[in-house]
């Protein structure tokens, strides 16, 4: 997730969710509600993006959903 940090823009704000600790039940009740099936995944504006469907995260994924656009 280094690189959804990287390139997020300084008024964008970043969660980060750990779902190998089974204590955070928030973060599995959120990978739920995005259908993350894999990880890792991104979700922006509460939509899980495309690629994390499919394939893996790139950073032209992450700039076509508008990370570090604003």
């Amino acid at each position: 997730m280094d690189l959804v940090e990287r390139l997020a823009c300084p008024s964008c704000e970043v969660i980060i969710y750990d779902l190998t600790d089974e204590t955070k039940k928030e973060a599995r009740a959120k990978a739920r509600s995005y259908g993350i099936e894999r990880i890792p995944a991104v979700a922006v504006n509460g939509k899980l993006l495309e690629c994390c469907e499919t394939s893996y995260v790139s950073e032209n994924s992450l700039r076509e959903a508008g990370v570090g656009s604003a």
